[in-house]
């Protein structure tokens, strides 16, 4: 991570689209990441935004709280970028945004639905109320609010990668929210945003199931993505080129240690530790490969 603030955008499909994405979750999804970026690197080369080359590393979440099909990419965008001439330049506004998001969310507007047009003309998807290319301002969904929503910057190292953690390795919902489970009902909390207010939610066993299983992403399908600077074919030499431009250490080398050794002198204690006595180190016992690493790539 760089010594920069680092700004959190959040970038939402609109309802009408919850369909298609159920259909075509592949298609939908690569073109949501897709869309994002180009919004952002239009933003990040011109001039009087910044004028230089971003990055940003995002995370696709598809739920709600109610678990309902909500699908969002979740960006985090460092204060900057890296100039033609391989020098750092910080975003203009002094720290305060990174770029307007009212014009955020109309490129980003412009960019997904240019993408629906052309997988629709190539038929690899159908769309009930098609686009017409000329006058697509004029459709219902061009004329929808898209939302596109900035955080306060996150500063520090330590909370930055805390911070982005928590979108990262999140699910749809976590098991210290599932409250109760009967023979036919599921009950579960959840922060309504609409009133600001903690409550709980009882589903038939079969509706949270489904709502559930909406979120289930196509095999293979990759949620975490990083780009420009922050690519992993760039960022080894752009973050050594900015590291240097900013005057800032490099991160300490672990030395060849393994993962368990960092751990345990990071925390002063191993990560095999017993939970429950807090005193005995577990042990492996067997170890459950998945099916794809098999040698014929299935169950024999």
């Amino acid at each position: 991570m760089l010594p920069v603030r680092y700004f959190h955008l959040v970038f939402t499909l609109p309802r009408e689209l919850n369909e298609l994405c159920l259909y075509y979750p592949r298609e939908m999804y690569d073109l949501l990441f897709h869309s994002v970026w180009e919004t952002m690197q239009e933003f990040g080369k011109t001039h009087k935004h910044l004028g230089a080359e971003t990055g940003m590393i995002a995370v696709l979440h598809t739920w709600g709280q109610n678990l309902c099909l909500h699908p969002h990419i979740h960006c985090l965008v460092p204060s900057g970028g890296l100039t033609r001439q391989k020098k750092w330049r910080y975003s203009r506004t002094k720290g305060k945004y990174l770029y307007p998001v009212k014009a955020l969310s109309e490129v980003f507007r412009g960019k997904f639905t240019d993408g629906l047009i052309k997988l629709g003309k190539n038929g690899i998807i159908n769309h009930q109320q098609p686009f017409d290319a000329n006058q697509k301002h004029l459709h219902p969904l061009y004329r929808r609010r898209w939302v596109v929503y900035a955080k306060q910057p996150v500063e520090g190292n330590e909370q930055i990668i805390e911070y982005l953690g928590q979108y990262v390795q999140r699910v749809a919902i976590s098991n210290h929210r599932i409250k109760e489970v009967t023979g036919n009902n599921v009950t579960f909390s959840w922060f309504n945003y609409k009133t600001s207010k903690s409550d709980l939610m009882t589903l038939p066993g079969v509706e949270f199931l489904r709502r559930w299983t909406q979120h289930v992403l196509p095999e293979g399908f990759v949620k975490v993505r990083h780009y420009g600077i922050l690519s992993c074919r760039n960022k080894k030499v752009a973050l050594t080129i900015i590291r240097e431009a900013l005057n800032a250490e490099p991160p300490e080398s672990t030395g060849g240690l393994k993962w368990f050794e960092v751990y345990r002198l990071t925390y002063g204690e191993s990560p095999f530790l017993c939970p429950v006595c807090r005193k005995a180190e577990m042990v492996r016992v067997e170890t459950f490969l998945p099916i794809r690493d098999g040698p014929s790539g299935n169950l024999s």
